[in-house]
């Protein structure tokens, strides 16, 4: 059963269903899917229109980076990929990925550094068939590309930090011309 505060929001938004209302009131909005958000009490939406409840957080006043990295899609991933001609490191992502924009300013930075390295960003929510292809079962998903062909155990899941990603390039054979910490 809905509480007083809640049947308010759900008569004030006569296109919202009640299960949806329900949702916004327990759980916050993260992209496309409900993450479970226990500490929010009902009692704390007092006031708020329904509006405010179910805006994703990512869109509340925030400005997201500057996207300086490349974005290639399922039409031009093997022109952009496959066929470059030089290691090529792929950033899966998404837009309501938190890690995935926490890396985005470390990819910059890294491919600024790294003149023998180029890093494209695949927008996963876009892209199925790559995502099925390449067995991307979460983000932020990076993997590296030589002569078109994924490198062996390249695929790296998670957020991962300046020194992680140096090693990981490390392994690969990539080392950045200048490392700045």
């Amino acid at each position: 059963m809905l509480s007083p505060t809640a049947s308010s929001i759900v008569a004030q938004g006569s296109q919202m269903h009640s299960s949806t209302a329900t949702c916004a009131l327990d759980r916050q909005f993260v992209g496309p899917t409900c993450s479970p958000k226990p500490s929010l009490a009902r009692s704390s939406f007092r006031g708020a229109s329904l509006r405010q409840v179910s805006r994703p957080a990512a869109t509340r006043g925030r400005t997201t980076a500057t996207r300086a990295l490349l974005e290639v899609r399922e039409s031009t991933f093997e022109a952009e990929v496959l066929k470059a001609d030089r290691h090529v490191l792929v950033d899966f992502w998404a837009p309501w990925c938190g890690p995935c924009r926490l890396i985005e300013p470390l990819l910059t930075e890294i491919e600024k550094d790294t003149p023998n390295l180029k890093i494209v960003k695949t927008d996963a929510d876009s892209c199925p068939a790559l995502v099925e292809k390449y067995k991307v079962y979460g983000l932020p998903t990076l993997m590296l590309f030589k002569d078109g062909k994924k490198v062996d155990k390249s695929h790296r899941e998670g957020a991962i930090t300046k020194p992680k990603m140096l090693e990981y390039l490390e392994k690969h054979g990539i080392a950045p011309a200048a490392v700045s910490s």
